[in-house]
């Protein structure tokens, strides 16, 4: 169409007419006078389809019927003039787009400024040329075709752009399950792989199996740490990762760091020095989590790139007020450094500055990638200074806001392995995997919980509804795993909360993608415990909902622990096992001064019929009772 109109201006050009292949087009002359209307008639029949219309009234009758591509239209007409007829097209929206051209004897200045700001697109005083007018007919024809191709090949780019969004949101999504389905898959059998490592190091074994069982967490570890960077990309590409926003203390979060890298420090033979500035005080509110996170990815390289020196940590109050603080978090080292090059590319994602490097140190190149999208988000700006063969440093600045002195009193401190809590309560389990299964109960058995499993959503409900029926103690946490038979964790869930709102309920599971977390939480869900978890994430979980006991400290020789606590370690086996284990349980009472006759008692005795008094017996032995 636009070739064709492009053709008829070039014949314009040559021969001052319109082609003669250009008759199709259907133009409507109105003018009140007969005689103008039959010259104009027959002066543009050879090139168009002309259609006379003696008012404005049979103008709009014709457009009823048709709709023309030029309207020819005189100023002054009886009952309607060519400026209302113009304001009267263009308010309707059938007729607004079709060129209106004023012929006319009105050959002022004024009239012409007229029509042209009511919407002409052009304006002829009579008496005219016919050569002309043709022309700028034409001209005005090929004006109006070329926006209507215009407009046709934006809709068709529109149309392609809204294709390929849609593509790429097709793809993104596939990506984004198929990342999913991977995490799940691969995270549930490194939680038996952690878990029973954990398990197995807390247990008497020789110090080589332990040097064994460490190198199996830590290779185990290291390849969570791998598969969580690559999620974390993925949410950040797609815009999905959150800070979440809870009281903390600066000091926690660097004393996990420290307890985490020193030890690797001193292997290394590295000087590794920690400054916090004692002006730091008092509660933040921030993302301890995606803080640490940082601080993490920044130590762990300084470490990874340093065969020799130093590798320093400071933290500096920059400014404080009533409502906020500003904190300088630097990380140097005395490694490898970089060149200016290297440094545009390294927080590029999957990137590493050099091939050698990477086979040399290892590292999937996600780290600073991850680092400083987290950073931004903060609303800080990371920044690195590097010189090669002499080190690197690595800073940024972060504002927190303060949390008042009395939102938060009694917040649980973080707990960092140096003891272990043991609680009093019992925990409903609902796991369908028979390992996932085993993992969670050996750990918080061992914290003094008793716990009661459901292998699926369903029965989890019907326990929790038994309890209700029977007006019996409720359970005081549940550990709830999403992806199970016969009912679900979110639909388990959503009932649960029905019957016992204040029931604390964990996710517990390999599913941990944001969309899939914000799910859980609007299930009713507090949070969730994404597998493989190490002990410190079960407890640190434990603690924001149950009170401890007491505390258990791991430094201490398994010979130097109580007596009732390894009794009623047993005890807790026994509550889920019935007394298959009761040969074990009678070794251990050996240890306890007088206890010939019950053992004596116990030696043939069948446990199942006395769980209530086992449970008494339990909390006694917690309080450190040793007649009970």
């Amino acid at each position: 169409m636009v070739q064709n109109a492009k053709d008829m201006y070039m014949d314009l050009i040559s021969a001052g007419r319109p082609n003669q292949k250009e008759v199709h087009k259907k133009l409507i002359i109105v003018d009140d006078n007969a005689a103008n209307l039959s010259v104009g008639r027959n002066l543009l029949k050879p090139y168009y389809e002309v259609f006379p219309a003696p008012s404005a009234a049979k103008l709009f009758t014709l457009l009823e019927k048709f709709i023309p591509d030029l309207i020819l239209l005189d100023v002054n007409m009886p009952e309607m003039n060519g400026y209302e007829a113009i304001k009267k097209l263009k308010a309707d929206k059938r007729y607004a787009t079709i060129p209106v051209i004023f012929l006319t004897a009105k050959n002022d200045e004024e009239s012409e400024m007229e029509g042209l700001d009511l919407g002409a697109a052009d304006y002829i005083a009579k008496p005219f040329s016919g050569p002309l007018l043709i022309r700028r007919i034409a001209n005005q024809l090929l004006l109006d075709q070329q926006k209507r191709d215009l407009i046709e090949s934006r809709r068709e780019l529109q149309d392609y752009a809204d294709n390929l969004e849609l593509k790429v949101l097709e793809k993104t999504a596939a990506k984004t399950i198929f990342l999913a389905n991977m995490s799940h898959e691969l995270r549930t059998p490194m939680n038996g792989i952690v878990g029973f490592s954990e398990l197995a190091l807390d247990d008497n074994i020789s110090q080589r199996t332990k040097g064994y069982l460490e190198k199996i967490l830590d290779s185990s570890k290291w390849l969570l740490h791998i598969i969580n960077d690559i999620l974390d990309v993925t949410s950040i590409e797609s815009g999905k990762i959150e800070l979440v926003t809870t009281p903390f203390e600066l000091k926690d979060v660097i004393e996990d760091c420290k307890s985490m890298f020193l030890p690797e420090a001193t292997e290394h033979g590295l000087m590794f020095n920690f400054y916090s500035d004692p002006a730091i005080k008092g509660n933040l509110l921030g993302d301890p989590g995606r803080l640490r996170q940082v601080l993490i990815n920044l130590l762990s390289n300084a470490i990874k790139f340093t065969s020799s020196g130093i590798v320093d940590f400071q933290m500096l109050l920059k400014n404080k007020t009533d409502n906020d603080a500003t904190i300088f978090f630097e990380v140097t080292d005395s490694g490898i450094g970089m060149t200016p090059e290297q440094i545009e590319i390294i927080f590029d994602p999957f990137t590493q500055v050099d091939v050698g490097n990477t086979r040399k140190y290892g590292g999937s190149g996600l780290g600073l990638t991850i680092s400083k999208s987290i950073v931004e988000l903060m609303g800080g700006t990371i920044s690195v200074k590097s010189t090669p063969g002499t080190g690197s440093s690595f800073s940024f600045e972060l504002t927190f806001d303060v949390e008042k002195s009395d939102e938060n009193n009694d917040r649980i401190p973080l707990f960092y392995e140096e003891s272990r809590p043991l609680f009093d309560g019992e925990v409903l389990l609902c796991e369908d995997n028979v390992m996932n299964r085993q993992v969670a109960s050996e750990y918080l058995t061992r914290y003094g919980l008793i716990v009661n499993v459901a292998e699926n959503g369903k029965d989890g409900v019907e326990m929790v509804e038994s309890r209700a029926r029977n007006g019996e103690k409720q359970f005081d946490i549940i550990f709830m795993d999403v992806h199970m038979p016969v009912m679900d964790g979110i639909e388990a869930t959503k009932i649960i909360k029905k019957i016992i709102p204040s029931v604390p309920i964990i996710a517990m599971t390999a599913n941990i993608m944001p969309d899939d977390v914000a799910g859980y939480i609007k299930s009713g869900m507090k949070e969730c415990l994404g597998k493989p978890f190490v002990a410190a994430d079960l407890i640190n979980c434990l603690l924001r909902y149950i009170e401890p006991l007491g505390w258990e400290s791991d430094d201490e020789d398994s010979s130097d622990i109580s007596p009732t606590h390894k009794l009623m370690r047993r005890l807790e086996a026994l509550l889920r096992e019935s007394n298959v284990e009761c040969v074990s349980l009678i070794k251990d009472l050996h240890s306890i001064p007088g206890s010939e006759t019950l053992i004596k008692q116990l030696k043939n005795f069948d446990f199942e019929p006395a769980l209530d008094s086992l449970i008494v017996l339990r909390k006694q032995l917690v309080e450190g009772n040793d007649q009970a």
